[in-house]
Formats: structure tokens, sequence, C-alpha cells
């Protein structure tokens, strides 16, 4: 009889810890949602403003909100940067003649939906001794959704130089160019060698009703 109480202490304990597990679990979901949403307000909150939207003032005053896919976390993925032995100068080519100037400045590798993936990231070279960028690196990437389900250039994440050592990428967070929303930008065009080869649908779509 002891023996038996025994393990049914031990399974009591067993069930408990797990049902603390995904409490934490669910908790942590409910504030990664919660954050993702706030973010999309306040990018929707800045389109529809007057004083900050990029759009033409003609299409402001029906403005609702900006075309998002499903937050999912399964495009929240670990990732590993490798630092580029050098930093050479690369142009890319932007939505109008204008000719863009980055930095190489790594590699980040991941596996995404089973997919093992590797892109460049890049340093605006403007940008690069401005107190207010400093921090700041440009990923412009494209998927096997561009075009179709998203943006038909690609589109963009920011990421930070102090988040490099734990890297986590999270494609619920990428952005759509400003050109997908006014002519009047002129937006770099993802290089061909920073290409996801599954369908990422997950941040803004970037396909806009104008």
């Amino acid at each position: 009889m002891e023996k038996n109480g025994v393990v049914k202490n031990r399974m009591r304990l067993v069930f408990f810890v797990f049902g603390v597990m995904m409490l934490v679990n669910m908790n942590a979901q409910s504030t990664y949602v919660k954050h993702l949403e706030q973010h999309r307000d306040s990018i929707n909150h800045h389109f529809a403003d007057p004083e900050t939207s990029i759009l033409d003032s003609a299409l402001i005053p029906t403005f609702d909100h900006l075309p998002f896919f499903e937050i999912d976390s399964t495009y929240r993925v670990e990732a590993r940067f490798k630092k580029a032995k050098k930093r050479r100068t690369v142009v890319m080519k932007t939505s109008t003649d204008r000719m863009a100037e980055y930095l190489v400045y790594g590699t980040i590798s991941f596996e995404l939906k089973g997919e093992k993936c590797k892109l460049t990231v890049y340093r605006n070279k403007s940008h690069s001794t401005h107190p207010l960028y400093k921090d700041y690196l440009f990923l412009p990437f494209t998927d096997m959704s561009t075009g179709e389900e998203s943006y038909g250039t690609g589109r963009y994440l920011d990421l930070r130089i102090s988040d490099l050592e734990q890297l986590t990428i999270d494609f619920n967070f990428c952005y759509a160019p400003y050109c997908a929303y006014s002519d009047r930008f002129s937006c770099p065009v993802p290089p061909s060698n920073n290409h996801v080869n599954v369908k990422v649908l997950a941040g803004a779509t970037g396909v806009f009703e104008h």
C-alpha cells in the first residue's frame, strides 16, 4: 500500500508540473500574440495619420489597415550568425534608377518548415556611422510566396547587431517596402541569393489595394 501511495504521489507531481508548464507556455504565447497585435496596431496608426503616413493623401481618408498574414509562431526560429571576414560593398538595384550601396555584414543560417536556409545580412553604407542606426542591420529576402501571396519584389526584416549572439528570426515582423504602398519611393530589390525556398506566410503581405 505504501509503495502504491508513493507512485500515486509521483504521478500527481508529474501531472502538476506538466500543468504548470502548459500554463506558462499558454501565457507566453498569449503575451507574444498581444505584442505582435500591438506592433501591427502601431503600424496601422502610422499609415492612417496624415502627419506620418507614406500613403498618397487621397488614400488616407479611406485607409483602414494593412494586410497581414495570420500570426504564426512557427515562423519564429533560432538562427546562427556568421560575421563576414571582409566588409565588402555591394550595389543593390532599386525600384527606380537609383543604385543603393550596402556593406555585407555576415550570414545567418536557420531551418524553416524543414528547409535549411542561409541569407546574407547587410548594413546600409550611408547609415553605418549614423548614431540612430549604428545598431541596425538589413535583411531583404524573397520566398516562394513572392509575387503570389506576398509583394512581388520581396520583403524586409530589420535586425540589431546587439541581438546577433542569441539570434531569433521572426518573420511575423517582416514588412513590405514602401514601394508596395506608393510609387513615390525608391526601394532596394532583394538580391537573388537571399531567397527562402518555402512560402513565408507571415508578416505584412504587401499586397495592397490602392
